[in-house]
């Protein structure tokens, strides 16, 4: 159904929301790299538990358990990056970095009607996670420690501090704001278009795969201009508003 399906969807950034200060934390003392690698083995090892049994509180649990190993990818890997990578190409390849949410859905999308049952796609995808984790275990190096300087916890007083500083909490509703937009649009547009268009699920699945792909260029663009000198916040305004405008059309407009 649509409401089981808006919770198997919603299970990530509800566990993102929770839990990203923890994650910060865990990368921040243990180290990105095996924080990293942590995170890829979770994901896998959750991804692949799923088919094990075929039920749907069995599927909720083990995506809140992918969500963990998600958040410490996420959190840990631009971490990785930001390390790894020169300064003047830091801005470029974190807006290739950033293509990753739109090339999986897409990739998701177009592959799994193909696939035939969701169960091949999650067996795949744990796969995959495993076999990057173990790439990552062999070619990445991790950081040098400084034993000078051990790394504390944030004390509640430093927490609420970030909480409430003006930019930090802008640009988490901004976000929010395009996740719920994203996600409602995204979720449900196979679906969409198989009722209201009449399109098959194979047809369905490539017309979403490619709409969803839409973003990669949008991140790529995004990069581009930052490693020119643009501004962000103008970048921000001028999508937002972008965003505004088409939502209201697709979501408004008698289809």
């Amino acid at each position: 159904s649509l409401a089981g399906l808006s919770w198997v969807m919603s299970v990530f950034p509800i566990v993102g929301m929770i839990g990203g200060l923890i994650a910060g934390i865990l990368v921040q003392r243990q180290g990105d790299r095996s924080m990293l690698i942590l995170g890829l083995v979770i994901l896998g090892a959750a991804s692949m538990a799923a088919v094990a049994l075929p039920s749907y509180g069995w599927l909720i649990t083990t995506r809140i358990v992918e969500g963990l190993g998600f958040l410490l990818i996420v959190v840990a890997a631009p971490a990785v990056l930001n390390r790894l990578t020169p300064p003047e190409r830091r801005l470029i390849v974190f807006g290739i970095w950033s293509c990753f949410m739109g090339a999986g859905i897409s990739l998701s999308m177009l592959l799994g009607p193909m696939l035939g049952y969701w169960h091949v796609l999650w067996l795949v995808d744990g796969a995959l996670a495993l076999l990057i984790a173990l790439g990552v275990a062999l070619k990445v190096r991790p950081a040098a420690k400084n034993k000078n300087q051990a790394p504390s916890m944030p004390t509640g007083k430093e927490i609420w501090s970030v909480a409430g500083s003006p930019a930090p909490l802008f640009l988490a509703l901004a976000f929010g704001a395009y996740n719920l937009q994203f996600f409602a649009f995204m979720s449900f547009l196979p679906s969409f278009l198989m009722e209201h268009a009449q399109l098959t699920l194979p047809q369905a699945g490539i017309a979403a795969a490619i709409t969803v792909a839409a973003n990669m260029f949008g991140n790529l663009l995004a990069g581009w201009c930052l490693q020119r000198g643009a501004r962000p916040a103008l970048l921000l305004a001028i999508t937002f508003a972008i965003n505004g405008v088409l939502g209201s059309i697709i979501y408004l407009a008698p289809l």
